[in-house]
Parts: structure tokens; sequence; C-alpha cells
């Protein structure tokens, strides 16, 4: 699955053709889930610190529900196989 780094909204405004530009190839090239566009990943200022690259606690917390919802939605879709060391270990 492919999972868009958060950004400061005002460096994703600047640079949206662009991104959305790479988006499209990497939809069109990768066999694979993409797990929200980067526009829903887009933070607000008060959300980093430091540099664009570091969120706060706040701004990870934001962040990794997202990521949770994201997954929620596609896991469901992914097939499901116990594997045979699994079945050994369960309790019967």
């Amino acid at each position: 699955m492919l999972c868009y780094p958060s950004i400061l909204q005002e460096l994703y405004e600047e640079s949206r053709e662009a991104i959305q530009h790479v988006a499209e190839l990497l939809s069109k090239s990768l066999e694979m889930p993409m797990i929200h566009a980067p526009d829903e990943v887009t933070h607000p200022r008060e959300l980093f610190y430091d540099t664009v690259y570091h969120l706060t606690k706040e701004g990870s917390q934001h962040r990794s529900e997202l990521l949770f919802s994201g997954l929620q939605h596609h896991l469901p879709k992914l097939p499901y196989e116990v594997s045979r060391l699994q079945q050994d270990s369960m309790v019967r």
C-alpha cells in the first residue's frame, strides 16, 4: 500500500499541480492500493515543529488516525490466510 507523507498545507498549495501529476503517474503505474490522496495528508503549520518534516504530538496523532482509517478501509479487501505456524500455535 502507498501512503503519502504528511505535508504542510502551504507547501502543498504551492506545488499542487506537480504533486497531482506525480500522484496520477503513480496511480497509473503502481498495482497497489493508495491509502490516501496527497491532499488528504496536508496539515496546518501549527501541527509541525522544527522543520516541515516533523509533526507535533497532536500532528502525529492526527496522522496516525488518518493512517488507521485508511488501513481499515483497505484491509478487508485483502485476502486473509492463517499460516500453518499460526494454526499449529493456536490454543484448542
